[in-house]
């Protein structure tokens, strides 16, 4: 099945229900095939090779979720860039991908440029954004849909449909291959296990270039849901906006939930339409998530565990939320998703038994297919059919838990510490608000542990008095021995804290 499907749809099912809102914008189902299908017909006219690469370098909007579903239908592959990347980084990826087309909103025409002259094997620079300055040389928005809607090209299941730059926290990004089978089948999953409802409003406020946007905003459009584009995250105006298109439910990583619950507009506006929602990305503390029960008695909550090369993979359902007591089950990753298989693995690849702690590794029809130009890493990552996550965790009764990244762990001694389990500790310290763990050297130990908080504006606690809290419930070998305090962490484009910014800060 292709990934378009749902647009075969469009014009017999709910055609006239709505489809996105952005701004002062807003489409019904048969219109955004219109503009969908133009554009596509714009692209077919550069007479671009089979599978060219189209990147879109923008903040989310309505022009960026048409450009991506038109590369699609005419073809193409989009690669929706990361926009908080360096425009060195962008050239990186640009020249890694091979792309033909690069197009750039408002934010990005002078960085767009400095690529086009970078460059030179770019067919068009294309802007996609409002403003009237663009450089006279660049094709614009309203010149592509000028064309006369076309046909679709956009293949086969076992045709590659997408390319999603991983976001790089340990290290340099990998290009995620995905075909219309994989995509296809991730949002099966989703369905299968009610992640998503059908015909619901979604206010898309995590970014289109990670792959929870891409799912969140495809499932929406195949449910004939409806979607509210948010630029970018700004609590005041997704609070607004909730409020103003009474938005059902959101995906969020668990630093927006926070951002969200924090903001001083949280009680000015009527949120009692939010009845869903959805987090992942990161792992959550168990405060922020009481806090979150708190604040929205309304919504139900519901956890994804997943990552480019292959979401979901498993569920924290509402049902287990509900059940506020079970404090063990809340640190969980949930119950493995349908249709996905988890074995937990040692370093020579065997499988290990319940309560074990090593590698997670994962099958299903969602995997990707590849990385690109990279054989070598893709078969180091795919071994047999499974996919290593490179996360440490274990499985209990039926329950997956994550505790650290294979790269974050930390061996102080001979003895492996997660940083998950201190982090969670230090989480529970009143005056602690944020908190971060990573490994330094260590002349004695080979590595120690090292804490970067960031303290409550009401409790500014001396720092023996946290050390002690860990000692409470940690091994010696696993309490910070050092900390910094920060006004705040640093974080990626995607909201999760930055661990390779800190790991710079320490050396």
């Amino acid at each position: 099945m292709s990934l378009t499907e749902w647009l075969h749809r469009a014009d017999s099912h709910g055609a006239t229900s709505k489809a996105l809102v952005c701004g002062e914008r807003s489409y019904s189902y048969s219109e955004l095939k219109e503009v969908i299908t133009r554009v596509a017909a714009a692209f077919v006219e550069m007479k671009l090779p089979k599978g060219a690469r189209i990147c879109i370098l923008s903040q989310n909007s309505d022009r960026a979720i048409i450009s991506f579903w038109a590369a699609i239908w005419a073809g193409y592959i989009p690669n929706l860039m990361n926009t908080r990347w360096s425009v060195r980084e962008l050239e990186l990826s640009l020249a890694d991908c091979e792309a033909s087309l690069l197009l750039v909103d408002d934010s990005f025409i002078e960085s767009g440029e400095a690529l086009e002259k970078a460059c030179g094997f770019l067919d068009r620079l294309i802007f996609i954004g409002e403003r009237k300055d663009a450089s006279s040389g660049t094709l614009s928005y309203e010149q592509l849909i000028t064309a006369s809607p076309c046909d679709d090209r956009s293949g086969t299941a076992s045709d590659d449909v997408l390319l999603n730059y991983t976001g790089g926290t340990t290290g340099k990004g990998k290009g995620v291959v995905h075909t219309h089978s994989s995509i296809s089948s991730a949002l099966n999953i989703c369905f299968a296990e009610n992640f998503y409802d059908h015909r619901k409003t979604l206010g898309l406020v995590v970014p289109l270039f990670h792959i929870s946007g891409i799912l969140c905003m495809a499932a929406t459009l195949r449910s004939q849901g409806c979607l509210v584009v948010v630029p970018a995250f700004e609590p005041s105006r997704v609070l607004r906006l909730i409020s103003e298109f009474n938005v059902e439910t959101m995906m969020m990583v668990p630093t927006m939930c926070r951002m969200l619950v924090s903001s001083e507009d949280f009680n000015k506006h009527d949120l009692s339409s939010l009845t869903s929602i959805l987090y992942g990305g990161s792992p959550i503390d168990k405060s922020l998530l009481h806090e979150l029960f708190n604040a929205l008695p309304n919504a139900e909550f519901f956890q994804v565990y997943g990552q480019t090369e292959g979401a979901p993979i498993s569920f924290l359902h509402p049902e287990t939320h509900r059940a506020r007591g079970d404090e063990e089950r809340l640190g969980s990753a949930g119950n493995v998703a349908h249709g996905v298989s988890v074995s937990v693995r040692d370093s020579n690849g065997k499988e290990l038994a319940e309560g074990e702690v090593g590698e997670v590794c994962f099958k299903g029809e969602h995997v990707m297919n590849r990385y690109w130009n990279q054989p070598e890493t893709t078969a180091q990552t795919i071994n047999d059919g499974w996919c290593h996550s490179g996360d440490v965790g274990y499985m209990d009764s039926g329950y997956l838990y994550i505790v650290d990244r294979l790269k974050d762990m930390i061996i102080s001694g001979g003895e492996n510490v997660y940083t998950t389990e201190v982090e969670n500790v230090l989480a529970a310290c009143p005056g602690v608000s944020e908190c971060a763990v990573i490994g330094v050297e260590d002349e004695t130990w080979g590595e120690r542990v090292h804490a970067y908080v960031v303290l409550g504006t009401s409790n500014q606690h001396d720092l023996d008095v946290i050390q002690r809290h860990c000692r409470q419930s940690l091994a010696g070998y696993k309490v910070p021995r050092s900390f910094s305090i920060l006004d705040a962490l640093p974080l990626t484009a995607v909201g999760k804290i930055d661990k390779v910014a800190l790991r710079r800060m320490a050396l």
